[in-house]
């Protein structure tokens, strides 16, 4: 299984990534490439910036759930 497809796998969970986090899990140092990847191969991938407990500012990725919208 490629980086790629471990980090789609892992994202569609419901889980978030972050650097720190996909260097242990998957050995992966270009996290934001990767998903800019998975982005190009039409997965809603999105970023936020998050406060760790230390001060420092991450960013933190995951995929867009979206709604289903339901007919009446």
């Amino acid at each position: 299984m490629t980086q790629k497809e471990r980090i789609l796998k892992y994202l569609k969970s419901g889980r978030r990534l972050t650097v720190l986090k996909a260097l242990k899990l998957f050995g992966v140092y270009a996290l934001s490439q990767r998903c800019g990847e998975l982005c190009r191969d039409g997965y809603n991938v999105k970023s936020e910036m998050i406060t760790l407990p230390n001060g420092k500012h991450v960013a933190s990725y995951f995929i867009q759930i979206q709604a289903e919208s339901k007919g009446i």
